[in-house]
């Protein structure tokens, strides 16, 4: 061996006796041991590609295989100062900066589809320094208003005039610029029609409220429904009156779900003051989005020109429905004052209005007025390469009901932010540990299509590769933190949430901890995933595990958010829902620093013990309703559920050993390196697999598309996450069943 090389390898030159001839045997075997040595270790050389020890390697460009000169490498990302680069997530995303970025992205509406906004988009991304950039289009079905909608009030019988027609616009403020401009009011995926009838009002339109209007013998076949917006997506209440053969609906937004600050208890109504806009409307998809997000005719599948149509009528209304401003709804639900039953739990917040149910003489016809197309969408993707092929993804969608500013822009003016910030420091001789990719999503109004039409074109690939998906939508309508995210990511940010200085706070001095931070103004509460944004293929689907995180009101007092409105505006969140943007600072901190913890940890830092945790106490929690008769299967999932804690806890030992192992990464031999490596990548294989383990690829009953037996949107909620969706919502009939599939599953989790 070469001098310099056997010095390189820390390998002392001894002197050779003279062999025996005894010792031929012994000789050979030394000769074969010498040669394997070097062609393992001379410094041109490569190692075995590791890919066979299940570890991710970003490969050579030769020959495929992981060179010493890697290894080096390594060691340089391992002995990294992370100080300096933490501090730079938390100074850099100034608040002028991110409010001019907002200013952007609010100048004009900009639903789906819109190619300059995704052009914006890429450009300002290349020209932070980020060289793989690209728009992946897809062809999806999309509604759009062609003329604009009416719904007419005629009192008795219908004569050749109404007695009152709806406005059906949002009023023009001369103090907020982004109410200019009149923007039809529709629903996403909803029917083109007509319909007329007489009007019941529905209360939230839930399972419940429907079998409370049908006991007290109000017949709803073909009445027009409104009901108020919240407690379950808006998809549902408009599939729940299309089960009931209602004609159709009509959605509004109640000053019940806007807590104190209300014009009846003395405040201003927007813009001058904190309170709900009277004619604000809120705009919105109503897809059945627990069934399946995404391209409806293409389930499963990337929607791309030319490929196979489903149809769409699985997962769309067959009736159609439309929302209105509250001021709208107020005089509708007062023709029905003294009709009908009052059902207990029914009253809204609207003054002089009873809530009777209705289904009175007046009559109510409208037109609905859309047209279905196969239109493009654009996902703008950026991708900065890192030492190891496995992803840690960053998203948030681009498109919005009119101006957005909230819902996203401010999550995309986040990103942005980590985009410049990840391009800086890869101008500095910055290679992440872990591959970084960025997403800025289209059509996700629709039904988180852009998103999901991505995952599924890419899903084999993002089985292998993709670590965690950290999603951002709106990042901030407010100042309080709130969280959803798997299990295996609550412990990292919680820690990130320590290491970000409160809003109430300032930085402190550079390389010293704030003295308060944001976990201090947070209740550190993180919510299970359901639906409702872009994580929902990534962990529903794939098992991907995602976070969701941003900033809103907190219900004490903080200006209504006026959600998929026009007034969903630069001004109004810079005057009222968000002054001098500190929410989305911090939304910044905390999702560039998550990020970058996830990118450098040797063994990527999330935390099994919480999950194992997490799946017994879900089973302890059970309802009687679904154990009482199931009580041999309730103790093997209760069994199965200890494994899985067991597992974590064994898992997260053996990270916390390799880890502590890292830091002695200089004093190690090439051998021992490769040694750790490989145990490195059993544990981040192990980690990502634990994820994965939930998945059921035949999907829960009659919900193909959701896969995560332990994780999913709540059938008849939509939005809101339910633990053991399998279970839960099986009827008596199927519940042995469903316990079989699920033990069936969850033994593969606790496996070791």
């Amino acid at each position: 061996m070469h001098k310099a090389a056997m010095e390189k390898l820390n390998v002392t030159e001894q002197p050779v006796p003279r062999p025996s001839s005894d010792k031929k045997v012994a000789r050979l075997a030394a000769f074969v041991a010498a040669l394997v040595l070097i062609l393992l270790y001379l410094p041109h050389s490569s190692v075995p590609d590791l890919n066979r020890g299940c570890f991710p390697w970003q490969k050579s460009k030769t020959d495929g295989r992981v060179s010493i000169e890697q290894l080096n490498a390594l060691g340089r990302s391992f002995d990294r100062d992370h100080g300096i680069a933490e501090s730079y997530f938390i100074e850099h995303p100034s608040q002028e900066i991110l409010a001019a970025s907002l200013f952007e992205y609010t100048k004009v509406p900009h639903l789906a589809g819109n190619r300059e906004l995704a052009e914006y988009t890429r450009d300002k991304w290349l020209s932070f320094g980020i060289q793989d950039v690209e728009i992946v289009e897809y062809e999806v079905l999309l509604n759009t208003p062609t003329n604009r909608s009416f719904i007419d009030f005629y009192r008795g019988e219908m004569l050749d005039k109404p007695t009152w027609s709806a406005a059906l616009k949002e009023d023009h403020l001369t103090q907020d610029p982004g109410s200019s401009q009149d923007i039809p009011f529709f629903h996403g995926y909803s029917k083109n029609g007509t319909a007329k009838g007489n009007l019941v009002y529905l209360n939230y339109a839930s399972p419940q409220d429907f079998a409370d209007v049908l006991a007290a013998g109000v017949d709803l076949k073909g009445k027009i429904g409104i009901a108020r917006y919240g407690h379950l997506f808006r998809g549902i209440k408009v599939e729940l009156a299309q089960r009931h053969n209602m004609a159709a609906m009509l959605l509004y937004d109640d000053p019940s779900e806007d807590g104190i600050v209300t014009v009846a208890n003395g405040h201003l109504a927007y813009p001058l003051g904190p309170a709900r806009n009277p004619s604000a409307v809120q705009r919105g998809s109503v897809q059945f989005l627990s069934l399946l997000p995404g391209d409806p005719t293409t389930p499963g599948y990337a929607s791309k020109p030319g490929c196979e149509r489903q149809p769409a009528n699985f997962s769309t209304p067959s009736i159609p429905s439309l929302p209105i401003s509250g001021r709208d709804a107020k005089y509708l639900l007062s023709t029905l004052n003294g009709f009908g039953p009052t059902i207990k739990g029914f009253r809204g917040a609207f003054p002089d209005i009873e809530y009777t149910v209705g289904g009175g003489p007046g009559i109510v016809s409208l037109a609905n007025v859309v047209e279905y197309d196969y239109s493009p969408i654009y996902n703008v993707i950026a991708k900065i390469p890192g030492h190891f092929e496995d992803q840690v993804i960053l998203g948030n969608h681009r498109d919005a009901w009119v101006r957005g500013a909230a819902d996203p822009s401010s999550g995309s003016a986040a990103l942005d932010s980590i985009v410049e910030t990840f391009a800086t420091l890869s101008q500095s001789d910055y290679t992440p540990l872990r591959t970084l990719v960025f997403a800025s999503w289209d059509a996700e109004e629709y039904g988180l299509v852009g998103s999901t039409e991505w995952v599924e074109e890419f899903a084999e690939s993002l089985k292998t590769k993709a670590a965690v998906y950290l999603n951002v939508d709106v990042a901030s309508s407010g100042q309080a933190f709130h969280c959803s995210a798997s299990p295996l990511l609550h412990s990292a940010i919680r820690q990130v949430t320590q290491a970000v200085p409160a809003l109430s706070g300032g930085l402190g001095l550079p390389g010293v901890p704030p003295k308060r931070t944001l976990a201090d103004e947070w209740s550190g509460h993180i919510s299970t995933l359901g639906s409702g944004s872009d994580y929902t293929a990534f962990q529903d689907f794939l098992g991907v595990s995602s976070s969701d995180f941003g900033f809103g009101g907190s219900n004490k007092g903080s200006a209504v958010y006026h959600y998929h409105s026009q007034y969903d505006s630069y001004h109004w969140l810079t005057q009222f829902g968000d002054e001098k943007l500190k929410g989305l600072q911090a939304s910044a901190r905390v999702w560039g620093l998550l990020a970058y913890r996830l990118l450098e940890s040797p063994v990527i830092s999330l935390n099994a013990t919480l999950y194992g945790e997490e799946v017994r106490r879900y089973v302890d929690e059970l309802p009687k309703d679904v154990t009482k008769h199931h009580k041999k299967a309730v103790k093997k999932l209760a069994k199965t559920a200890k494994k899985i804690e067991k597992r974590g806890i064994q898992l997260d030992a053996r990270a916390r050993k390799a880890n502590a192992r890292v830091k002695d990464w200089s004093r190690l031999s090439n051998a021992q390196k490769m040694a750790l490596l490989r145990e490195i990548a059993e544990l981040n294989t192990a980690y990502k697999q634990m994820e994965r383990a939930f998945v059921d690829e035949h999907g829960l009953k009659d919900r193909p598309f959701f896969k995560h037996v332990l994780y999913s949107p709540g059938r008849w909620t939509g939005y809101a996450g339910v633990v053991f969706g399998s279970i839960r919502e099986a009827t008596p009939k199927d519940l042995g069943k469903a316990y079989k599939r699920l033990i069936k599953v969850l033994k593969q989790v606790g496996k070791e």
